[in-house]
């Protein structure tokens, strides 16, 4: 089965599991409402049960990440092993291998030419990431720096200190990037269970919310009550814009909502910021979708 297929099962079955659980969906709506005014239940059921799903190497992993973070030296002599494919991360890191992760049969393998139907890991653009973001949240990015270099360490940096920093910043930016995907086929597995086998309840409704019932349009609403007021922080604020534009383009490519739709919330919200990004965002894609 492809992609394609994999989807439609999935959708059959998630609109059946649905039309015997109306109580149970409608109780997660009211949860969803919820948020925007100010109660993060269903927020912390869902961190919850992605976090039942880590699998134990990942978190190994952020742990060891953590304390490298805190002082390299606490990890100087660790020689934890994280995965299988540590040798594969360690070439596209630093060599720029490419890998590719069949999510769906689990098989992670180098490769030379991307394959559509697999996540394809590289750290080459990386680097330039950081150009490309919008001005503001490199703002946003270059304040959190300053504040944490200026909480830990009493003396201004020297450009080659503050370069090394940078560079440091990279490095590990990419090691979280390449892990976290490496681990999507196991962390899969562990939600498949709980959906599948355990029938977990909440995973049905997420699914049935974002794909047939327009959600992400609906907390792109409730997030513009509770992350944009007159209380926002700049770092608030630009994550809002950075949700919304995802939201937008996710639910625009995967055919789940419309430019129609998206124009209809611009058209009802009483937040200018909410609409303003909505409306600069279907511009940009307007020749995409």
């Amino acid at each position: 089965m492809n992609i394609q297929d994999n989807r439609e099962t999935a959708n059959k079955a998630v609109r059946e599991w649905k039309s015997h659980h109306q109580q149970t969906y409608s109780e997660f709506k009211r949860q969803v409402a919820a948020i925007g005014s100010g109660d993060l239940s269903l927020m912390e059921r869902t961190i919850g049960l992605l976090d039942d799903c880590m699998p134990q190497n990942a978190r190994n992993f952020f742990a060891y990440i953590l304390k490298y973070i805190m002082n390299p030296d606490s990890v100087a002599d660790d020689q934890t092993a994280f995965s299988d494919y540590d040798q594969l991360a360690a070439e596209c890191i630093f060599h720029h291998a490419m890998i590719k992760v069949d999510s769906s049969t689990g098989e992670i393998e180098e490769t030379k030419i991307p394959d559509s139907d697999c996540i394809i890991i590289k750290t080459d653009d990386l680097g330039e990431s950081f150009e490309s973001m919008p001005s503001s949240m490199k703002c946003v990015l270059n304040d959190l720096i300053k504040q944490m270099v200026a909480s830990g360490i009493d003396t201004p940096l020297a450009d080659q200190d503050r370069l090394a920093l940078q560079n440091l910043a990279l490095l590990v930016t990419k090691t979280v990037y390449v892990y976290s995907l490496l681990f999507v086929p196991e962390y899969l597995e562990r939600l498949y269970k709980r959906i599948v086998v355990e029938g977990e309840p909440l995973a049905y409704c997420i699914y049935f919310f974002v794909t047939f019932d327009h959600g992400l349009r609906q907390m792109a609403d409730v997030f513009s009550k509770q992350m944009v007021d007159g209380q926002s922080t700049s770092f608030t604020a630009e994550m809002f814009r950075m949700c919304l534009r995802t939201f937008i383009a996710h639910s625009l490519s995967n055919r789940t909502d419309t430019k129609e739709g998206w124009q209809q919330l611009a058209n009802e919200t009483s937040s200018d910021d909410c609409w303003k990004e909505i409306m600069f965002t279907l511009r940009s894609c307007q020749e995409s979708y």
